[in-house]
C-alpha cells in the first residue's frame, strides 16, 4: 500500500521503488529504527498520507518486537524458577535424608552400607523424602546393584552419602537421559 501511495512522489522513488526496496524499508528503518527521522521528514513533507501509514508501522513493528522480547524474558524467568525449585527440593530432601542416613549409620563412617541402606528404606519419613523428589522407593530396592557400583563399574558395599545422593537423584522419572546415561548403559 505504501509503495502504491508514495510511487509518484521523490521518497516514494528513493524508498519505495520496487518491492525489494519496500521490503528493506520497512525492516530498517521502520522495523529497528534505523534513520527513521530523515524517512518521516521527507514522507511527511511530500505525502503525509503515506508518513501515517509509515508511522502505524512503526508503531506495530515495535510493539511487536517489544511483546517477543516480553515473551522470551517472561519464559527465561520461569526456566530460572523452575530449575531453582528443582535445586532447593534436592537440597531439602538432601538435608532431611543427610539426618536420617547418620541416625541410621551404625559404624559412624559417614558412609551408607547395603545393610543400612535397607533399614533406611524401612523408614517413613525417608520415603517421603524420596516421594517429595521424585525418587520410587519400589525402583529403587531394584537399583541398589547401580546405587553401590563404583564409577569403573565394580561393585561395593558402602558409598559415600554425597555419592548415593547423586546415585538416587539420577535414578528420578523427571530425570533426562544424558550422553552418561548411555555410556554407564553399554556396561550392562
Amino acid at each position: 500500500a505504501i509503495r502504491q501511495l508514495a510511487s509518484h512522489s521523490h521518497a516514494g522513488s528513493k524508498y519505495f521503488a520496487s518491492m525489494l526496496d519496500s521490503m528493506y524499508t520497512l525492516l530498517m528503518r521502520g522495523t529497528l529504527l534505523d534513520n527513521v527521522e530523515e524517512l518521516m521528514t521527507e514522507l511527511r513533507a511530500e505525502e503525509p498520507l503515506v508518513g501515517l501509514i509509515f508511522l502505524l508501522f512503526v508503531f506495530v513493528a515495535a510493539l511487536t518486537v517489544l511483546n517477543m522480547l516480553v515473551g522470551v524474558l517472561c519464559e527465561v524467568v520461569g526456566a530460572v524458577a523452575a530449575i531453582e525449585r528443582e535445586e532447593m527440593a534436592v537440597n531439602f530432601v538432601k538435608s532431611r535424608l543427610e539426618g536420617i542416613v547418620f541416625n541410621a549409620d551404625t559404624n559412624a563412617d559417614k558412609h551408607i552400607s547395603r545393610a543400612e541402606f535397607k533399614g533406611l528404606l524401612e523408614k517413613p519419613q525417608a520415603l517421603k523424602a524420596l516421594h517429595d523428589v521424585g525418587v520410587d522407593a519400589a525402583a529403587l530396592v531394584d537399583s541398589v546393584d547401580v546405587i553401590f557400583e563404583t564409577d569403573s563399574g565394580e561393585g561395593c558395599d558402602k558409598v559415600s552419602f554425597g555419592y548415593f545422593m547423586e546415585r538416587v537423584l539420577d535414578l528420578r522419572g523427571s530425570c533426562s537421559v544424558k550422553v552418561k546415561d548411555i555410556v554407564d548403559l553399554r556396561k550392562y
